[in-house]
């Protein structure tokens, strides 16, 4: 979507998400080695954890495989402490343990009044063996997501201070997880002249650092935006939180606005305001940005949004609910923020946002928009999109491969996209194989069906005997390059991970990967796929039976995916017990999809033909 300024286009980019389907439910994950125990142990030995968070955020979906340990696991157990730190006891996993794997659900207040924890990162696995009683190895549990850091820019931390300025600016800024991208967008009010630079320094409040990055070439007017590969210097010092923003004009040539870059735990999101994002578009140089927080505890939301350039007084500004590129619901308005206008400026704290609000939130569903007396429809809205990644979670076993292995080799691990579709995370562990691994692929195709080969992962494999660990990232400036439809495909849950070896060339274990949570994470095992649901004719010619068993809840979502993983069928029903769902397919060309049917948290995928 091109767009007249360069600065709009670069601000449009970088603040939405379009085609990633987002899911309410929030990956966690662990990854285990010696060198994280206290004191340090010299091993081998690996782990890997996901756990999946559910949509009502009352039940966390556990899986963890270990492999290579000094001899069979004494005590799983997660306790509360920060990294480096030993810590206390907080949830016993070991009686779930079965051999080197563990498959279990958190409920209860363990998840519901503990979420400050997780969103903290203040929880870790502790693994022991015979061996190393006091702990083998050890892995903190952290969220899924890329990094922001927001900039609340201000006179009163520059040096010297300037006591009699109006001045003020916001910014937020977005570090990938490979670290490979600092993304930006910034704007001031008030200043008493042009921005003459913009420059990163190192340093805390109250000293005066060397630069480290200059973002002067991004100026444009009171607007800063783009991204810039971090250096060495300028990454080490943003991760230890001593990296702040100067702002300086022609009348303040040492700063006129300074502000640390501040990273806060928990739930972030953030947007950039246009017109062009109105429906129907809206002609107006207006800008604005938007950062949203929840504490850890995900109790209280924290706002700021600062506007530029509107046509008049900002009247009013609200989240409404509505997709991208949708008109938005103008009667249902979600949260108001009209009580903290302050001219150019909304900011403030609200505690009684509902569940539903942060589901909406987590699905990109809610619009940002700005109201004003010449646009009183709205003269700027933005997409509120979060930075946590899309999560996905996959088992590792034979029986998953077609035709099926019987093989004791077994694994799992996690997969997670970020919000731009620039890359996509893998993190899995593959123990006990029949010789050691020779190959990993991404490929597409649902389950019980072979595919093609996406992505070839065998480089990034560290092979010790018979077991692998890799983690690593597929980017944007791969070849292949990871691109939209890829996420599409993985969102389809029509991608599987495959390990092959000297013994099984075409592959001793598989595992398809989900983006849904499911309380058991072996295969595709789960209520529903195992109640008496039946789905037929299957070669069709569009007309398709859904016959559903008593143990299937009143309300069912049907989708089909066509093989590129895009979505074309998608509806609920509301059904009795015992009652059947006729879908009519006809208008789909002829060929393959995915059918996928959703009940509760559970769900069941089937390649379906039409002929």
């Amino acid at each position: 979507m091109k767009r007249i300024l360069l600065i709009i286009t670069l601000l449009f980019v970088f603040s939405q998400t379009n085609a990633i389907t987002f899911k309410e439910n929030l990956l966690f994950a662990s990854t285990m080695d010696g060198a994280h125990a206290i004191p340090a142990v010299t091993t081998s030995a690996k782990g890997i954890g996901s756990f999946m968070l559910n949509k009502d955020r009352n039940s966390i979906a556990v899986n963890i495989s270990l492999a290579m340990l000094s001899g069979a696991p004494v005590n799983v157990s997660i306790y509360q402490g920060p990294e480096g730190t030993n810590g206390i006891l907080f949830l016993d996993l070991t009686p779930y343990l079965s051999g080197n794997k563990l498959v279990t659900t958190i409920t209860g207040t363990n998840v519901t009044a503990n979420l400050a924890k997780y969103f903290n990162d203040d929880l870790y696995v502790l693994v022991t063996t015979a061996a190393n009683p006091s702990g083998e190895i050890r892995g903190q549990i952290k969220l899924e997501t890329d990094l922001n850091y927001v900039v609340d820019l201000n006179s009163m931390e520059t040096i010297p201070m300037i006591m009699t300025s109006g001045a003020y600016g916001l910014g937020s800024f977005g570090l990938s997880m490979d670290n490979s991208e600092l993304s930006f967008k910034i704007i001031c009010k008030g200043l008493t002249g042009a921005i003459t630079s913009a420059k990163l320094h190192a340093g805390t409040i109250g000293m005066v650092g060397p630069d480290v990055a200059d973002l002067s070439a991004y100026i444009n007017g009171n607007v800063i935006t783009g991204s810039i590969n971090p250096t060495s210097p300028l990454l080490s010092n943003l991760l230890a939180g001593e990296i702040y923003l100067n702002i300086t004009t022609t009348m303040n040539p040492t700063g006129e606005l300074r502000s640390q870059l501040e990273n806060h735990k928990g739930l972030t999101f953030d947007g950039i305001l246009d017109g062009a994002q109105m429906v129907p578009p809206v002609s107006t140089p207006a800008q604005g940005v938007c950062v949203i927080r929840f504490s850890p505890d995900l109790t209280t939301m924290y706002y700021d949004i600062v506007v530029e350039g509107v046509a008049s007084s900002v009247d009013y500004c609200h989240l409404h609910i509505g997709n991208y590129g949708q008109p938005y619901n103008s009667t249902s308005v979600q949260v108001d923020f009209t009580s903290s206008i302050a001219g150019n400026r909304i900011s403030g704290i609200k505690t009684n946002v509902t569940n539903i609000n942060k589901g909406r939130l987590l699905t990109s569903n809610l619009a940002l928009i700005v109201h004003t007396a010449s646009y009183p429809q709205g003269e700027i809205r933005s997409q509120v999109v979060r930075y946590a990644r899309e999560g996905l979670t996959m088992n590792l076993d034979g029986q998953q491969v077609v035709p099926s292995v019987s093989s004791t080799a077994y694994g799992s691990g996690i997969v997670s996209i970020s919000r731009d579709e620039k890359n996509v995370r893998y993190n899995w562990l593959a123990g006990n194989l029949s010789a050691p691994p020779t190959d990993s692929y991404f490929k597409n195709n649902s389950v019980g069906q072979n595919g093609a080969v996406i992505y070839t992962m065998s480089s990034a494999m560290t092979v010790t005997g018979n077991n692998a660990f890799a983690n690593g990232f597929w980017k944007v400036s791969d070849t292949p390059p990871f691109l939209p439809f890829h996420s599409a495909q993985f969102s389809a849950d029509s991608v599987y991970i495959e390990i092959s070896n000297s013994v099984y060339p075409n592959g001793e274990i598989r595992g398809q990967i989900y983006n849904d949570y499911v309380t058991t994470t072996v295969g595709i095992q789960n209520d529903l796929a195992k109640s008496d649901m039946m789905i037929y004719p299957n070669p069709s010619r569009g007309k398709i039976k859904i016959s559903l068993s008593e143990t299937v809840n009143k309300k069912v979502k049907v989708e089909v995916y066509d093989l590129i993983g895009q979505k074309i069928f998608n509806e609920e029903y509301f059904t009795g017990i015992s009652s059947d769902l006729q879908l009519d397919l006809s208008n789909l060309p002829k060929g393959s999809y995915l059918l996928k049917v959703y009940n509760l948290d559970l769900f069941i995928t089937k390649n379906i033909i039409l002929q």
